[in-house]
């Protein structure tokens, strides 16, 4: 099991101050802030904005993930990593803890979905990281990477991040190309090896 760390990182936007504005291409006001915006909030807004200012040519079509990618968690929860409708490719990378005492094995299942609850999800597959350096709980830092491409095929990456030992495995997200018999003896294959 994994834990996700205590104080999660939380970003603060500045509200705009109705002063400051900016006149683009066709005569539109758009107010600024003072404070300059996270680097995904500036990134999605300039797509967007790069989106409007082409739009008398063709339509530009971006490609989406479906739903949430995430990590089971502590309890049978689940944490996203990917959320649903972020453009593709993209890569999300995200610190977890071991969950107990002396763990040196951690179990990567990954599934696709919105439920915070991991077994409401569609299991995706799953990746063992061992040889972890026995420690009390929340002392091991795993750090998981989800790199999804246009395709819909998902690479999963877990490192230790105190000995480098890094596990890998790639995985498949339903509703793109996947032969609907390979998605279902997989699903039966997780089911008859259950890892606690």
């Amino acid at each position: 099991d994994l834990a996700a760390p205590r104080g999660g990182a939380r970003v603060s936007i500045e509200p705009p101050s109705a002063h400051l504005g900016a006149i683009v291409a066709g005569g539109d006001f758009f107010p600024t802030f003072d404070a300059p915006a996270p680097p995904p909030i500036s990134h999605a807004a300039f797509a967007r904005g790069s989106a409007i200012e082409t739009s008398d040519s063709a339509p530009l079509l971006i490609d989406v993930t479906p739903m949430s990618l995430r990590i089971e968690t502590v309890g049978g929860y689940s944490d996203v990593l990917i959320q649903a409708n972020s453009p593709v490719p993209c890569e999300k990378a995200r610190t977890f803890l071991t969950a107990s005492d002396n763990q040196t094995v951690v179990y990567i299942r990954v599934a696709q979905g919105e439920s915070a609850r991991f077994a409401e999800n569609t299991r995706l597959g799953e990746l063992e990281l061992s040889g972890l350096k026995p420690a009390i709980r929340g002392e091991v830092k795993i750090l998981v990477t989800f790199e999804l491409d246009a395709d819909g095929i998902l690479n999963v990456r877990a490192k230790d991040k105190d000995t480098d030992r890094e596990t890998k495995a790639t995985m498949r997200l339903l509703g793109t190309s996947t032969d609907v018999a390979e998605v279902t003896a997989m699903e039966q294959r997780q089911a008859r090896h259950v890892v606690a």
